[in-house]
C-alpha cells in the first residue's frame, strides 16, 4: 500500500479509497493532496473537487482508480 500511495503522489494518479465511516464502508475516488504523518491523516481531493480528510485507521483498502464503463 505504501508504494501505491507514493507512486500516486509522484505521478498524480487518482486512487480509490475504501473507508469505514459512520459504521459503513464508503469509497472516495481522488488524488492524495497531502499526508500528515503526525496526525496520521490523508488529505484527499476527490474527483468532484471536494476535500476529504481521512484518518489512516479508517482506510481499509486503496486501489488505483478505474473509471466505470457506462
Amino acid at each position: 500500500m505504501n508504494e501505491l500511495v507514493l507512486e500516486a503522489m509522484e505521478f498524480n494518479i487518482p486512487l480509490t479509497f475504501v473507508v469505514y465511516l459512520n459504521r459503513r464502508l464508503i469509497t472516495i475516488n481522488g488524488h492524495i493532496h497531502y499526508i500528515d504523518p503526525y496526525r496520521m491523516k490523508f488529505r484527499i481531493i476527490s474527483l468532484n473537487n471536494e476535500i476529504q480528510i481521512v484518518h489512516f485507521s479508517k482506510v481499509k483498502a486503496i486501489h488505483k482508480y478505474e473509471k466505470a464503463m457506462d
